[in-house]
């Protein structure tokens, strides 16, 4: 469902391009990792690059029809710029092993962190979803029995006036 969440209303393009922005920066991104083993900097950097242009332009369509949409793409994309950061430490700039520890764990936190946020929001949104769906289903059961009810109530008056 690439366009489900899309607010297609809008009369600018932007919407509509999102997906195809998206799969373009997921095909140059694994270029750029199998293309360049060597060149981890130039890995680093196109990430970094990526990772701006998406917020930048993430902001600029506003491509989705739910602001919570919106505001987990921006939460994921800047958590997507701190595992990278956090990458960057592993590289040549730090060479002390104990802060390279840290960052390790940091970044195992960090990650953990983002993970348990978008879980937790897509089990809050099927704990809503499967409470409605109950509270139609009783309702719907509610009113059968009502139904019926009414209906005995009617025989036993058709029965009466005979």
């Amino acid at each position: 469902m690439v366009y489900e969440g899309l607010y297609l209303k809008r009369r600018r393009k932007g919407p509509m391009t999102e997906p195809l922005v998206n799969l373009y920066r997921m095909l140059l991104l694994t270029f750029v990792l199998i293309f360049l083993q060597k060149y981890r900097y130039f890995q680093l950097f196109f990430v970094n690059m990526s990772v701006t242009f998406m917020v930048i332009y993430v902001g600029w369509c506003e491509p989705y029809s739910e602001k919570k949409t919106w505001n987990f793409q921006f939460f994921n994309e800047s958590f997507i710029a701190i595992t990278n950061y956090h990458l960057m430490c592993f590289a040549d700039f730090i060479l002390d092993e104990p802060t390279r520890n840290v960052m390790g764990w940091s970044m195992i936190i960090c990650v953990a962190f983002n993970l348990a946020i978008n879980i937790g929001s897509i089990m809050i949104d099927v704990g809503k979803d499967t409470y409605k769906s109950l509270k139609k289903k009783y309702l719907l059961y509610k009113l059968k029995k009502a139904k019926l009810a009414a209906e005995a109530r009617q025989a036993e008056k058709q029965i009466k006036l005979q």
